[in-house]
């Protein structure tokens, strides 16, 4: 497979989104993940059967059953939970070499790193059939100074790899006698928006909603595009600004007459034509004159 060039101008469709939903028990994430788009669950323990609404589930008891398993034909694919997951595949990662074990029966720093690329590579996989991903996590407690603070119980380096595949994250919780989702981070949560700007939501009723969770990320999905596109529209007309500048040479005169022009522009656009406007004309002996709000030879501004 051959690489593929995106320029700057060329928009980025957005087909598919990873999601991490944690949270307190009795939250109802796995309930929550029922509701997603043909999902199948990879259900890492049998306490799939809690879950309102269960879809197809398949239950695994180690890591070579979830490489067997076929997932195709599936929208997305929901592990629940991926603590779980990580454990069968840390058993499997030691089981391939004592080297990745220590002697307390737990994964080495080499079985850590083993585990990392292991799951990186399974993750990479789902996302080449272009399904969606959500993973569901307990939350963990640390300690914010004398605050606690709660993220992902996610274990050694897949935090990372799993914060970075993360298009959006949520943390299920009680608050005020509702069940909500947090996708904005406090000092309290680990959390993280879509371009969309979600913060606290309030759970619906999964019975009237069924397809809730499919909605939340075709808006998400829907709100990267968005992005993707006008970062586009951007670059192509600061890319027609840098060739209207090639295109005038050294005549001074026609790009002090375009600089009303150039203020009318958007700011995403504003800013960026307006280094690569100074850079320009200094590189060919001129300077901005704050006075007379033009461009004029170096030396007699």
């Amino acid at each position: 497979m051959t690489a593929k060039l995106i320029q700057p101008t060329d928009p980025i469709e957005v087909s598919q989104i990873c999601a991490l939903c944690y949270g307190q028990p009795g939250s109802r994430k796995s309930s929550l993940c029922q509701t997603a788009d043909e999902p199948i669950t990879l259900a890492m323990d049998p306490g799939i059967y809690r879950a309102y609404g269960r879809k197809t589930a398949a239950l695994f008891d180690t890591w070579r059953d979830v490489l067997d398993f076929n997932l195709d034909g599936y929208k997305t694919v929901v592990v629940d939970t991926i603590g779980m997951c990580l454990d069968k595949l840390g058993q499997a990662v030691i089981a391939d070499s004592p080297k990745n074990g220590n002697r307390l029966g737990g994964l080495s720093l080499q079985g850590y790193g083993q585990l990392k690329v292991q799951f990186a590579a399974w993750v990479t996989s789902c996302r080449a059939r272009g399904q969606d991903l959500v993973f569901t996590a307990h939350e963990k407690v640390e300690r914010n100074g004398d605050d606690p603070y709660y993220c992902p119980d996610i274990i050694g380096g897949s935090y990372a790899t799993v914060m970075n595949v993360a298009d959006c994250v949520g943390y299920l919780h009680h608050e005020r006698g509702r069940q909500v989702i947090d996708f904005a981070p406090t000092d309290r949560w680990m959390a993280k928006s879509p371009p969309c700007g979600w913060g606290q939501l309030p759970l619906p009723d999964f019975g009237r909603e069924p397809d809730y969770l499919a909605r939340l990320l075709s808006e998400a999905k829907a709100s990267m595009g968005r992005v993707s596109a006008a970062s586009a529209e951007i670059a192509g007309m600061v890319e027609k600004w840098q060739d209207f500048l090639i295109n005038s040479g050294s005549d001074i005169d026609r790009i002090n007459a375009a600089l009303p022009d150039l203020g009318q522009l958007s700011n995403g656009v504003k800013k960026q034509a307006w280094h690569a406007t100074v850079a320009y004309c200094e590189e060919h002996g001129f300077a901005f004159d704050r006075e007379a709000k033009r461009f004029v030879a170096k030396g007699a501004a």
